[in-house]
């Protein structure tokens, strides 16, 4: 089923079915961070634009199983050192893109696509499981389209913004984006539909 192939309808409940984990995902994170995440879920609506231009750290996890696809963690470069920093209890970080920097972001892809999909599971009866994380330094269409996961015209993207209100400094923001396959789209809304 081609992303245009969808109705209105079909779309809502698809976007509310994946937000509903995306929100799991962000609270995971949150707990991980010991610092309250603000999720925009109305963000999501916006399906096929990207509003990160610039290149950032891109935590990817692909998705294979029932549900066929990918996970996308972004962040602006000053966000991810942050929280490497923070979970590496560290006051400066050399390099993002090496250990021990790296490792602990895809660690935190790792336990953000596993929250998604265990909640997909429990939600749909949809299993499905993530592959290693990969991270790079890229925009995410850059990223999204060396994955090969289709043009913005091919492809439909679920997004969901993480902020936070930090007391001092400048707040983290980042995005969680799910970029299924179009041969899932069928199975999603089949499951949906009660099929």
């Amino acid at each position: 089923m081609h992303p245009d192939q969808l109705n209105q309808q079909q779309r809502d409940a698809l976007f509310c079915i994946c937000q509903q984990g995306l929100e799991e995902a962000a609270e995971m994170l949150s707990k991980l961070l010991r610092q309250p995440l603000g999720i925009d879920a109305e963000a999501g609506r916006a399906l096929d634009e990207d509003p990160f231009k610039a290149p950032g750290i891109c935590v990817y996890v692909a998705i294979s199983g029932q549900l066929n696809g990918g996970l996308l963690l972004f962040f602006p470069e000053d966000s991810a050192n942050r929280i490497s920093c923070q979970l590496l209890g560290k006051d400066v970080v050399d390099d993002l893109l090496r250990e021990p920097a790296c490792s602990t972001l895809k660690e935190v892809g790792n336990i953000l696509a596993s929250a998604f999909l265990a909640s997909l599971e429990s939600q749909l009866g949809l299993r499905s499981l993530p592959a290693p994380p990969e991270i790079a330094r890229a925009s995410t269409n850059q990223l999204l389209g060396e994955k090969q996961l289709g043009g913005a015209g091919s492809r439909m993207m679920l997004r969901t913004r993480l902020y936070s209100t930090a007391a001092a400094g400048k707040p983290l923001q980042g995005a969680i984006y799910l970029v299924p396959q179009v041969e899932s789209l069928q199975l999603l809304t089949d499951r949906l539909n009660g099929n």
